[in-house]
């Protein structure tokens, strides 16, 4: 069976509906309802099993031809941003640590001679 998920669907027209997915629908990030498009949201409500999905106003989902415009389902691309800014310089000091303490390591070892 496939899997399928529960959609709260907050604003717009369809204010408070719940929407059921499949797989493929909820990985797109967007759904539609009377003509209006709501976007996926990081918000699951535990109770309920269902994911929310916002209202967009003047939003496409591309469907007649136009551009996509969904700006929240580019959280990728904030939750990258953040962690650039917060791990980034940690994880490149570790790094240069490493290297530094593999050289050093590779130093102590006996040179090998080919003849």
């Amino acid at each position: 069976m496939a899997d399928t998920y529960l959609a709260l669907l907050k604003g717009g027209p369809c204010d408070g509906k719940v929407k059921k997915l499949t797989a493929t629908q909820f990985r797109s990030g967007y759904t539609t309802c009377s003509g209006e498009t709501y976007i996926k949201t990081d918000s699951f409500l535990r109770g309920s099993g269902e994911w929310v999905f916002e209202y967009q106003a003047g939003a496409s989902t591309g469907s007649a031809g136009g551009d996509t415009i969904a700006p929240h389902t580019h959280s990728g691309w904030r939750d990258l941003r953040n962690v650039t800014k917060h791990n980034v310089h940690a994880t490149l000091k570790q790094s240069h640590s490493a290297t530094s303490a593999a050289l050093r390591d590779l130093s102590k070892l006996p040179k090998v001679r080919r003849g």
